[in-house]
This record gives structure tokens, C-alpha cells and sequence, in this order.
């Protein structure tokens, strides 16, 4: 009795819970700004670019508008709310914090500077791959923001030790913008009606006095079983529960959120909290609900053993019959009639059984009397024999087929800018998935509303042995780009070479503003500073004066003489008369400024805006350590880029003073791998600067050549 007990408990449970289960759907706000901000470049504002960066002094800023969800939707209306973002770039794998913002921004607007203030973290998520989604529970943050929508500010990405880059709105290389779903619950039950009054009570009747229980029969033979009916009719549905989500096996590893389902040793369960993380659904029922006990029933009683009927002989197999045309499924016939029920056997004699007296009125409980010895057991009868079987009956009619569900169409590995419609199956990262609705752009790994798991991608097989290694070959030489004096306004690459404190240091990665004495972690001693030598001893004073100066003849070498001593020396110079000019054509003087064709390579990325056209200097600013001087002035008519940045840019030719450089009409925009030249006429006035400004890169260094006309 304890076990029927515990099924009963079990199964009310599950139909409470079945009863109290309401729709979800989801729905997704709108994205409608992303920036980030970089403490290095304070008044920098980045909300055009096509990357958040974050971490290494980046922090990303994103607002959604949830104007989208249904007018009146309360904060708890919101089960669940995931905010997905798509990380193109892991340069350092680690903790990404997600906080909320303390107050308002915009996009082409933010900077450093002007970052407001950010709360404390809502969640920490681990991010170490590339090319792969990144998915957030900010179910209580968009709660926060439902109940006071002055609030939304959107939030910010933050990073210790991490250097990520996730796809902003403006990226077309990838296209995955973050996103915010918000999953919703329907209101519940409508307001309960007034009770009605109370009725008087009636007065209690006599209790009629206790019968006695007779003795109970022996059971009685089983009779033989009816024949089988047809299948009846099919019941009508009493509705079920919607919004249920199957995520397959329970992962301790994974995050479930409310109306999430799974399997776990033979039984499902349901998710009744959001951020559901590492709960067992065996042994967590604030976690978990039951949604289909397994295990086996309680048996019942064995019923006796029929008599075995003789087997008939088996008739001859008949040839198969032509297949006909499926005709027209019949109208579903009415359930046979049950089986006659056997005869029950004759009641064994009943025991000798005292009168009752008639019942008196209930006294005090006695005392429990002692139990009575239990009676001895009856023998066993002999087991009779077993008769023969019975023939076999005939086969009942086939009942009609079901509803064919939707086709599985396979179509092969799932691409982001594909229409899936219900039923098509693809596969993605070694699993296979079915769609569940038509989507567009919905990754199956990160999607459960939008796909199931058609098939688990199989355990990885044990790695080969390895082969046995060959010679190492000898090491290319590492090119080395003499960059002059540290200086901290300046954008060093990987291989840069700097002279600092009489020190020389060979940068080992990125870095802006990191002095080479102080960050071993950017820059390695390429050649320290020598030990000054001792003093020589004083030497005496020695006087030069200038003898005579003499004109040579045309084309003689030059020639300088001591008529003087070693400590008084006396220089006469022959210097050799110049051969006749070409006679002018008039007009102003002329010459160059000394760059007729200056070409130059840099290592272009959004980190510099400015770069010299006759060195590799770059800057964010425009300070002079780009600018190039134009002593007499030139004319500059062709600019030709080649590049090999991942994003189309564009290069202009900028000229100037220092603090008041202008863009001039030289400029044109070259795609990834290929060139452009733009000709014209610039006047470059004698003693102004040009440099060259680049926009539209990306935030991944590429070789960028420029070269310059200007005669």
C-alpha cells in the first residue's frame, strides 16, 4: 500500500502542475545602438565600426528598444530573457562581464570621457571560441527595466584579463548582430466570481448500526476472452500544454530556463525556474518537475491459467496478391462487443460464525488485546495437467493509417543566410537538427525553439599514434622595422624596433603608450645600453684657419691642403669650377620638394588614422610625427593605393600646418586585395605638411602601400 501511495503523490503532482502550465512565446527586441570605448583613446568615439571590441582597455555598449513586446506586457509576463552576442575574434580567452548602464549614451556620440557610470555585474559568461555565439541570461535585468522603463539604459561588456571582439550592428562581413529575446507568459486564469452564502446546516442523523462482514468465496474460474473489437473512435483532445521546449538528455553544463524539457534515467521533467544550472532533476524538485514517471507499474494479481487448447495444423501460405490503390480511409468502426464473462465457481463453506449483538454507543478504546496464534497453512493441490491449445483466431482488419507528419528534407550543412522552413534538416557542428518553424538565421546550437537534435554528433574517436617527427628546419630570418625614439603619441606593431634610454627594444605585440623599460610583456631588449668607456686623457688645443681658395679647372677633383702643422693647421681648398647651365625657360624657379614619387607600406588597422607618406609613423592623432615638409611646394597630381585589409578602405591626401590640416581632393577606396589611383592637381604651397588619412579599416593589422606623385 506505501508504493500505490507514492505513484498516486506522483502522477497528482504531475496533472497540478499540467493544469497550472501557461503559453509562452518569444519575442525580440530591437537592437538600436553598439559602441565601444577605449581608455587609451579617451575623446575617440567608435560607434560606426563594425566590431565591439572588449577588454585590453575596450568596453562595449549596447541598448535594446522593447517598444516590440505587447502593449501592457508586466515584468512577470517575462520567464526568460537571453541576450546573444557573436564573437568573431579571441585574442586572449577568458571572463566577459555583462553590467547594466547607469545612465543615457549614444552611438556616434560616446566616448571614454563620457562613459557613464556602470552597476555592478549581472552575470559572467566564459568566452574562448571564435566564430561561435555567446549566450546571456538577463532574464532579472529586463524585469528590472519592464518595471521602471526609465531605467533601460542598455548594458556594458567588460573584461579583466579577456581580449574578444563580438559583431557589431554595422559588421557585413559576418552580419550577426547581438539580439534580445524575451520570452513571454500569457496573464493566467481570469478573476474568481463572488462566493455565494453559506446554506444552514442540517441536523446529523443517527448512525445505523454496523452489518457483518461475510466471510469472502474463493475465486472462481476465469472464463475464455471475447473476441477483439474494432478500434474505437478517437477521444477528444482536452488540450495541452504549449511552450514546452525538448532539449534533449539533461547536461549539468547547460543552462535551462522555465518550460525547458529533458530526459534523465527514463523519466521527463520540466524546468520551473529561469537560470536553471547544475540542478539534477532526480533529486532537485524546487528545480524540476515531473513530467512522465518511468520505472515499472505495480503488478496485479496473477489470474489462473486457462486450459491450452490443441494446436491446428497450419494451412498452406497463399502467393501475395498485387498491391491495390490505398482507397479512401472508412469512417472508424463502433467498439466490439466485451467478451463474455466466465462463470464465477461456487463459494467454499463459510466458517461457523457467531450472532452479532446489536452495536451499543462507542465507550473508551480499550486496551489492545494480544494477537491470536495464526492457523496452521492448507496443503498445496496437485496442479492439473495442461490442456491441449486452442486453435488460433483469425486476424482482425487493419485499422486506417494516421495523419503522415511534415517530410524530413535534408539540406545538407546549415549557412546562415538560408530560409529553413518546418521539417528540413541540416547539420551543424558534427550534430544534426530539424526545424521546428520557418527561421531565417536562427544557429541550431543556441536555438531550441527553432530546432531539434535529429541526431547527437558522435564522441570524438581516440587520436592516432604520431608520427615520428622530421628535422626541423633551420629558422627564417624575423624582419625587423626600425621605427627611431620611443615615443608614447605613436601605434607600435610586433616587430617594431625602437631606441629608448640608450636601450634598443624589439616590440613583441601591439601596444600604444607602453614604455619599453616598463612593459616586458610588449618589448624585449633587442640591445641594451653600453657602459660608457673612461675619459681619454685631455689632448692639447689646436687651431684651424683657412689658407687660400683656389678655382680649378672644369671637371678636376676637388682638393684640400695643410700648409699648417698638426696643432696649427692651415687649409688651402682648390675647388673645381662647374660646367655651364642649360639656359631657362623662364618662369619661377622651380624644383621639388624632394618626394616626385614617395612609396611607403604600412601596417594599417583602426587603431591609426594617420599615416606619413614617406615613413612607416602612424598615429591616432595627427601630431608630427606624420606630418612631411614641403620646403619649396610641388603639385601633387596621382595618389595610388594596393591594400590588403579585410574591409574596403579609404585613403586621402591631407595638407597643411600642424593644427590645421585639411583633406584634399586625392582620394580614393580600395577593396580588400586591390588598387586605386585618383589623379588631379593639388597645389601643396612651399612650407605646408602632407600626411594621408585612412578610414574604413578593420581592427585586424594588414598591409596597406601607398605612393605619391608630386612634382
Amino acid at each position: 500500500m506505501g508504493l500505490v501511495r507514492k505513484m498516486v503523490v506522483v502522477w497528482v503532482g504531475a496533472a497540478a502542475w499540467l493544469a497550472a502550465a501557461r503559453p509562452a512565446v518569444a519575442v525580440e527586441a530591437t537592437l538600436v545602438a553598439d559602441a565601444h570605448v577605449n581608455s587609451g583613446r579617451p575623446g575617440v568615439n567608435s560607434g560606426a565600426i563594425s566590431n565591439l571590441n572588449v577588454g585590453a582597455g575596450y568596453t562595449a555598449l549596447l541598448q535594446f528598444d522593447l517598444s516590440t513586446l505587447p502593449v501592457g506586457t508586466t515584468a512577470g509576463q517575462v520567464s526568460r530573457a537571453v541576450l546573444r552576442l557573436y564573437c568573431n575574434r579571441v585574442d586572449v580567452a577568458g571572463a566577459v562581464s555583462v553590467l547594466p548602464v547607469g545612465g543615457g549614451w549614444g552611438e556616434y556620440s560616446v566616448t571614454y570621457q563620457t562613459l557613464p557610470v556602470l552597476g555592478s555585474a549581472v552575470r559572467v559568461v566564459q568566452v574562448g571560441q571564435a566564430g561561435a555565439y555567446v549566450a546571456v541570461d538577463v532574464t532579472s535585468l529586463v524585469q528590472g527595466w519592464m518595471n521602471a522603463p526609465g531605467t533601460n539604459d542598455g548594458v556594458a561588456l567588460t573584461a579583466g584579463t579577456a581580449a574578444v571582439e563580438f559583431d557589431s550592428k554595422e559588421n557585413d562581413l559576418t552580419g550577426h548582430a547581438a539580439e534580445l529575446e524575451v520570452t513571454l507568459v500569457s496573464g493566467g486564469a481570469g478573476p474568481v466570481g463572488p462566493q455565494g452564502p453559506k446554506g444552514d446546516t442540517g441536523a446529523a442523523g443517527p448512525a445505523g448500526a454496523q452489518g457483518a462482514v461475510g466471510p469472502a468465496g474463493p475465486q472462481g474460474l476465469m472464463g475464455p476472452a471475447g473476441p477483439v473489437g474494432p478500434q474505437g473512435p478517437p477521444g477528444a483532445s482536452t488540450g495541452g500544454v504549449t511552450g514546452l521546449s525538448f532539449r534533449g538528455a539533461y547536461d549539468s553544463t547547460v543552462m535551462y530556463g522555465v518550460d525547458d524539457v529533458v530526459t534523465d534515467q527514463g523519466s521527463s521533467y520540466i524546468s520551473l525556474i529561469a537560470g536553471n544550472l547544475g540542478n539534477a532533476p532526480g533529486a532537485s524538485p524546487a528545480a524540476w518537475g515531473v513530467l512522465a514517471q518511468g520505472g515499472v507499474g505495480l503488478v496485479g494479481p496473477q489470474g489462473p491459467v486457462g486450459a491450452t487448447g490443441a494446436t491446428g495444423p497450419a494451412g498452406p501460405q497463399g502467393p501475395a496478391g498485387a498491391q491495390g490503390a490505398q482507397g479512401v480511409a472508412g469512417p472508424q468502426g463502433l467498439t466490439g462487443p466485451a467478451g463474455v464473462q466466465g462463470v464465477s465457481g461456487p463459494a467454499g463453506p463459510a466458517g461457523a460464525m457467531g450472532a452479532t449483538g446489536a452495536q451499543g454507543p462507542a465507550g473508551a478504546q480499550g486496551i489492545p488485546g494480544l494477537a491470536g496464534p495464526a492457523g496452521p497453512a492448507g496443503a498445496m493441490g496437485a496442479t492439473g495437467a495442461q490442456g491441449p491449445v486452442g486453435p488460433v483466431g483469425a486476424t482482425g482488419a487493419v485499422g486506417p493509417a494516421g495523419p503522415q507528419g511534415p517530410p524530413v528534407s535534408f539540406m545538407g550543412g546549415w549557412l546562415v543566410g538560408t530560409s529553413y522552413g518546418v521539417g528540413s534538416a541540416v547539420s551543424y557542428g558534427g550534430t544534426s537538427y530539424v526545424a521546428l518553424v520557418a527561421n531565417v538565421g536562427r544557429q541550431p546550437d543556441v536555438s531550441p525553439a527553432y530546432w531539434a537534435v535529429l541526431a547527437q554528433a558522435g564522441v570524438a574517436g581516440a587520436a592516432g599514434a604520431a608520427g615520428a617527427p622530421g628535422p626541423q628546419g633551420p629558422a627564417g630570418a624575423v624582419g625587423v622595422n626600425y621605427r627611431g625614439a620611443w615615443s608614447s603619441a605613436l601605434g607600435y606593431q610586433a616587430n617594431d624596433a625602437v631606441v629608448f634610454g640608450g636601450a634598443t627594444y624589439l616590440a613583441l605585440t601591439s601596444s600604444l603608450g607602453a614604455e619599453p623599460d616598463l612593459f616586458p610583456a610588449q618589448w624585449g631588449v633587442l640591445a641594451a645600453a653600453g657602459v660608457a668607456g673612461p675619459s681619454g686623457p685631455s689632448g692639447a688645443a689646436a687651431t684651424v684657419s683657412v689658407g687660400t681658395v683656389t678655382t680649378g679647372a672644369p671637371g678636376t677633383q676637388a682638393a684640400v691642403t695643410n700648409s699648417g702643422t698638426a696643432s696649427a693647421a692651415v687649409l688651402n681648398f682648390t675647388i673645381p669650377q662647374g660646367a655651364p647651365g642649360v639656359n631657362g625657360t623662364g618662369g619661377g624657379g622651380g624644383g621639388t620638394s624632394g618626394i616626385p614619387f614617395a612609396s611607403m607600406y604600412h601596417s594599417v588597422s583602426f587603431l591609426m588614422n594617420f599615416y606619413s607618406v614617406n615613413s612607416t609613423n602612424a598615429s591616432v592623432s595627427e601630431d608630427q610625427s606624420v606630418l612631411t615638409w614641403v620646403p619649396a611646394g610641388c603639385t601633387a597630381t596621382t595618389l595610388t593605393v594596393f591594400s590588403l585589409q579585410s574591409n574596403t578602405i579609404t585613403v586621402t591626401l591631407r595638407q597643411g600646418t600642424p593644427g590645421n590640416m585639411v583633406s584634399t581632393a586625392l582620394s580614393c577606396s580600395a577593396s580588400s586585395g586591390g588598387s586605386c589611383t585618383s589623379t588631379g592637381s593639388v597645389a601643396v604651397a612651399a612650407g605646408s605638411f602632407v600626411d594621408l588619412s585612412v578610414t574604413g579599416e578593420s581592427g585586424l593589422s594588414a598591409g596597406v602601400w601607398t605612393a605619391l606623385s608630386c612634382n
